[in-house]
């Protein structure tokens, strides 16, 4: 199994199957909806924002929507499933695995911060596909706290 980066083990146990030939397509499916489901969750996230100082930091919300549309992501993801005959859940974090070593390897703190959004984006994709909402999850509660009280220029994000 992948690494503990991208979620807490401790509270999610991401299942690692098999699947037969005859699945791949629905696999892929249940795959492309849970980025479907966390590109909406994301939406109506920054949609309910309407204070206007935190509205200003909106753009984080931005940025994990565009993680969401990142095609290295969804056809490298997509591709093992197709190619390994592995359940979404495996796929994505073999995906997630390869490319927190190319973040790892660089040593730019702005890049290294991305990959903290690739990680919170990864997060909840694996939550939808699940089946379970982060809406209501402790760590989205303290993103929409943190936006509340916290100014960008002089705090880094997470």
């Amino acid at each position: 199994m992948g690494k503990a980066f991208l979620l807490d083990r401790s509270k999610v146990r991401l299942p690692e199957k098999r699947i037969e030939a005859d699945q791949v397509e629905a696999e892929v499916e249940r795959f492309l909806q849970a980025i479907r489901e966390s590109r909406e969750q994301l939406t109506e996230i920054k949609d309910r924002v309407l204070d206007p100082e935190v509205r200003r930091h909106a753009f984080i919300l931005d940025v994990h929507l565009m993680i969401l549309d990142d095609q290295m992501l969804i056809q490298d993801t997509v591709d093992r499933i197709r190619k390994q005959k592995v359940n979404a859940e495996w796929a994505l974090d073999l995906t997630l695995e390869k490319l927190d070593a190319a973040f790892h390897a660089i040593e730019d703190e702005y890049l290294k911060e991305r990959r903290d959004d690739l990680h919170y984006v990864s997060a909840r994709i694996f939550r939808n596909l699940l089946g379970r909402s982060m809406t209501t999850s402790p760590r989205s509660r303290a993103m929409l706290s943190w936006w509340r009280t916290t100014s960008l220029p002089q705090t880094r994000y997470r």
